[in-house]
């Protein structure tokens, strides 16, 4: 859509809302719909209220027919979400609406939010090569149904759309990666050697719908003075059917190693909502310890 036709729209919008409006004033209101407020709150994985702590960046509205045809598509910075901005809602004609809201899509999955024309076109797909996809970004979605009100033109009660985190974390760290990277005959290649986790699908449709085809995630990490290699925070989908997670340690594009559960038989399962830590420890007696921690919470190793 050029510039010309995003300015020209609301403006038409408006002109004709105007006239329907009026017609309410002067006329039969029995064809008014009730106007009202929409609220966006952000609930963590134990429905604590997040809307004002700044992890919500921006968020896209779509508002859908009866029919499922979509409406209009809002979007709204972090800053309005924080601040508990509500969306001012009155549509003439439908007898029901829709409002699927997603929050912190990248760059690309956003752009791609402009195609939507019906509610089963939401879709936020990772992008990959070879199996191995990007980070995922902090999701956040929710959908709200309500019927609408006709007959008057006051203001009737708000409503609030709540929106919920729909990604889950990985955090490692291993023990002992440079000594035993140098053990291998071959000189490694950075590209095709470190972890590599998965497999989880790669889409999201409609609200919390996770489907695709399965993808693995290349971690990210430097090695430290010690010879420890460590992850950053990595965002990914949570698995299908809660599906365990393998790590495995590639050398040159092999498989040199395979981890999917701690040393006490706890597995490595990731949690919406939550960072899933393992530590690997690949000295003398290799040992795996998995600890689950709240978001963004890294679990601090102490060795004794």
């Amino acid at each position: 859509m050029t510039d010309a036709k995003k300015l020209i729209m609301p403006i038409l919008f408006f002109l004709i809302s105007g006239c329907f409006i009026g017609c309410c004033i002067e006329e039969d209101l029995s064809d008014c719909p009730r106007p009202f407020q929409l609220y966006i709150r952000a609930l963590d994985i134990d429905e604590r209220d997040i809307t004002e702590s700044g992890d919500v960046q921006r968020v896209v509205l779509f508002v859908f027919d009866e029919s499922g045809k979509l409406v209009e598509r809002i979007e709204r910075s972090g800053e309005e979400i924080a601040a508990r901005t509500p969306v001012y809602i009155r549509y003439f004609g439908p007898k029901k609406l829709t409002f699927v809201a997603w929050a912190n899509p990248n760059d690309r999955m956003w752009s791609q939010t402009n195609d939507v024309k019906s509610i089963a076109d939401i879709s936020f797909q990772l992008a990959s090569e070879g199996g191995m996809a990007e980070t995922a970004p902090d999701l956040l979605s929710g959908s709200l149904e309500t019927e609408v009100e006709y007959g008057d033109v006051e203001e009737t009660e708000g409503k609030t759309l709540d929106i919920r985190r729909r990604t889950a974390q990985v955090h490692v760290l291993i023990r002992g990666y440079e000594r035993w990277l140098a053990g291998k005959t071959t000189a490694p290649d950075p590209a095709t050697t470190g972890p590599v986790i998965g497999e989880t699908p790669d889409t999201y449709k409609l609200v919390s719908d996770l489907m695709g085809k399965l993808v693995k995630y290349k971690l990210p990490g430097n090695v430290d003075s010690n010879g420890n290699f460590e992850t950053p925070i990595v965002g990914i989908y949570p698995t299908a059917e809660n599906k365990l997670l393998n790590l495995d340690l590639m050398v040159n594009g092999n498989k040199e190693r395979t981890f999917s559960k701690g040393s006490d038989g706890k597995e490595f399962l990731p949690e919406v909502g939550r960072l899933l830590n393992i530590i690997i420890d690949l000295r003398a007696n290799i040992s795996v310890e998995v600890v689950v921690t709240p978001w963004n919470e890294v679990y601090q190793f102490v060795e004794y």
